[in-house]
């Protein structure tokens, strides 16, 4: 969830630059949850199975705590 906030600091200048969307894999109201408790703007899409993540090679690696 850290890394989320420190994702949001800077959404409005990666937005400059690009798309930039959440992939999340919890449910919708966890979700929503999650954007309440940090304040996120940025759109989050939802992923139940991973299956986006898996295509793009965004699951999270070791020291890459991102993806």
């Amino acid at each position: 969830m850290q890394q989320l906030g420190e994702l949001q600091k800077s959404a409005d200048q990666l937005r400059a630059a690009s798309d930039v969307f959440v992939i999340n894999n919890d449910t919708p109201e966890d979700s929503r949850r999650l954007r309440r408790m940090i304040g996120l703007s940025l759109p989050i899409l939802l992923d139940r199975d991973l299956q986006v993540a898996r295509s793009y090679d965004m699951l999270p690696k070791p020291n890459q705590p991102m993806g």
